[in-house]
């Protein structure tokens, strides 16, 4: 009987379809600023796990989708190198994949990112040249 419990725990745990953020990351926060074609873009991390991301003042996510319940999640990899954050769409706890991006931090206020653009794979360095991702120089918002 005991065996049949934990294994049930174990199943409904295994389920989870995120995994926690860690509330204390530096990128909590908003973030903005320009690519190398000079269009803006901007990320909001949140410490529940939420993300906005707009591109030139237009949010990623439409207020259809937004009116149907979707929302906009991120996940972090602080141990990959270079670091990673991995951008979903959630709809009735399932999760797809919009981006994946590589960060690192320039000072506290200013990162840069890369991000995959149109399902291209995650980028693996910061250096331009690869049409299929976006790179991003970011400074925090100041509240």
């Amino acid at each position: 009987m005991k065996s049949i419990w934990i294994t049930s725990l174990i199943i409904l745990f295994a389920g989870c379809t995120t995994t926690p953020v860690n509330i204390n990351s530096p990128l909590i926060g908003k973030w903005s600023g320009t690519d190398e074609k000079n269009i803006t873009g901007s990320f909001v991390f949140e410490r529940n796990g939420e993300v906005s991301v707009s591109v030139s003042g237009e949010s990623l996510m439409s207020a259809e989708q937004k009116a149907l319940g979707v929302r906009t999640i991120f996940e972090l990899d602080a141990i990959a190198r270079p670091e990673r954050f991995d951008v979903f769409a959630v709809f009735q706890g399932r999760k797809s994949p919009i981006t994946s991006c590589i960060y690192r931090f320039l000072n506290p206020d200013e990162i840069q990112i890369r991000c995959s653009q149109g399902g291209a794979p995650l980028p693996t360095a910061f250096e331009s040249g690869e049409a299929s991702h976006a790179a991003l120089k970011l400074f925090r918002q100041k509240p």
